[in-house]
């Protein structure tokens, strides 16, 4: 959220892109990856039936791909003077990007691990280290605007730079302290055998789910949490550079 809303604010501002294109990039990329998402975890539930999936790990071999991409793909969404069409393609595809690593990741546990209290603590040790992340990562444009001028548009390439290589490292550790269970303990039921099926299964459990009245009110509840988080968070950063007139360091 923090990254969006700092890129949403140097499209507007340094780019010249209206507030609607912007908001348009963002939406779309979420559409793409809420239907990206089902996608990868049936490719990732299968890859290990390929060379590549024996060699590397049907999850592992993800993240690896995705540390040089994401080195070259972030960076690029902070390239100023781009048109629209240019900011829309690399969005989509870092929000590629970002689906085939963070299915992945959060596939690892249960390959890790049977017992739930590991799988728990495991999923802990995500978080906390997703908020450590968010906090350091929280002082990298002050830096960089102080660095090289709140007007500079090298300070937001730069905060890209710096963002992509934060993310590369950590995968980089993801990749060298997880595993993945034998090839002999992995079994597919037969729903999964094809994207149709699992597709078909996703739209008939969520139908069955919504006639539930708890599920429906909590699918109101996470998604008025996760409007309100990125409404705030976006528009906070137009208030207090915009209206209180204060440095954005």
């Amino acid at each position: 959220m923090l990254i969006s809303a700092w890129l949403m604010f140097f499209y507007t501002t340094m780019c010249g892109l209206s507030a609607i294109s912007a908001s348009v990039i963002f939406t779309v990329a979420r559409i793409a990856d809420a239907l990206l998402n089902p996608v990868m975890g049936f490719i990732t539930d299968n890859f290990y039936k390929t060379a590549l999936g024996r060699r590397f790990g049907r999850r592992r071999f993800f993240i690896l791909l995705g540390i040089p991409s994401i080195l070259i793909v972030f960076p690029a969404m902070w390239v100023p003077g781009m048109n629209l069409a240019y900011y829309f393609v690399v969005n989509l595809l870092y929000e590629m990007v970002f689906t085939m690593v963070i299915v992945s990741c959060v596939s690892l546990p249960a390959e890790m691990t049977r017992r739930a209290e590991d799988k728990t603590k495991l999923t802990g040790g995500k978080q906390v280290c997703g908020i450590i992340a968010s906090t350091i990562a929280a002082f990298i444009p002050g830096l960089m605007f102080q660095l090289y001028g709140e007007n500079d548009t090298t300070a937001f390439f730069m905060t890209g730079v710096v963002y992509g290589i934060m993310m590369a490292v950590s995968l980089v550790v993801v990749w060298m302290l997880t595993y993945e269970k034998p090839l002999s303990e992995i079994h597919t039921s037969a729903n999964t055998s094809s994207l149709g099926n699992i597709m078909l299964s996703i739209f008939t459990d969520v139908k069955a789910a919504l006639h539930l009245r708890a599920y429906r009110l909590h699918c109101v509840i996470l998604a008025m949490g996760c409007i309100y988080k990125n409404l705030a968070t976006g528009i906070f950063t137009y208030f207090v550079v915009s209206v209180l007139f204060l440095a954005p360091y």
